[in-house]
């Protein structure tokens, strides 16, 4: 957005409010562009996350218990699609920007989620994939493609698959592979080599794992005491791997 600022504001008594200003507007007051979470149910900036790619901000409204994803571009805030229809309290809303566009995710009750994408307005918003389970993370690679980390529904085994941002191009690459946490301060999956490195802990052992674009490869196995947890992982001149974990004791196997 070209000589304009959006910034948000949560008011003494309740709502949430997102607010235009720019240069023009010197000793003026800002033009209210949206509440996003009105009303006395309260005025908590969790889970409303915002991004902008390219001139589009991208936000969450809390709308009666719902979540709609809007956009805004040159002041203008546009719907999207809505995200979430009923218990959002649970459902964690994350963003992806890949290719100049938004990815993010819907949930419905039954336990189905979808995948989109959009461009910013509604008729450039499209869904890549339905699954029937749980979404646990997504992340670029160094290979310009998608990872899913997703639980299925029926069976609970964890699913990674992989994209390049088309429905077409979608598809399972492993069961039973966990990619990790989406949290960064997690061990959330990192950019490395032609593809992604990701660490888990399962039964005391810590697994360090590459995907070399659709190859799996194990680089190594720590084996740690039952309380160790995932705090980290970095790239160190695009080829070391350094991995942190909180533990008490930890030897190689």
């Amino acid at each position: 957005m070209k000589h304009g600022l959006i910034y948000s504001a949560v008011p003494l008594l309740f709502g949430f409010f997102i607010f235009l200003s720019s240069l023009k507007m010197v000793g003026q007051n800002p033009i209210l562009v949206k509440d996003i979470n009105p009303g006395p149910i309260g005025s908590a900036t969790d889970n409303h996350p915002h991004l902008q790619i390219d001139d589009v901000i991208y936000f969450v409204g809390d709308i009666l218990g719902q979540r709609d994803l809007y956009s805004i571009k040159n002041g203008n805030v546009e719907f999207i699609t809505q995200i979430c229809s009923s218990s959002c309290n649970l459902h964690e809303i994350y963003f992806l920007e890949f290719q100049r566009k938004l990815f993010f995710i819907k949930r419905f009750d039954n336990n189905v989620i979808q995948i989109w994408n959009t461009n910013g307005t509604m008729s450039g918003t499209t869904m890549i994939m339905e699954y029937k389970g749980f979404f646990k993370n997504f992340v670029v690679g160094n290979n310009n493609k998608i990872y899913l980390g997703l639980t299925n529904g029926t069976n609970y085994k964890d699913e990674t698959y992989i994209s390049d941002g088309s429905s077409t191009g979608t598809y399972k690459l492993h069961t039973n592979v966990r990619l990790g946490s989406i949290n960064e301060a997690f061990g959330a999956p990192i950019k490395y080599g032609n593809g992604i490195a990701f660490a888990n802990i399962t039964n005391d052992t810590l697994k360090l794992f590459t995907y070399n674009d659709e190859n799996l490869n194990l680089i190594n196995a720590i084996k740690v005491d039952s309380e160790s947890s995932i705090t980290g992982l970095k790239s160190i001149n695009g080829d070391n791997i350094v991995t942190l974990i909180h533990s008490d004791k930890s030897t190689f196997i």
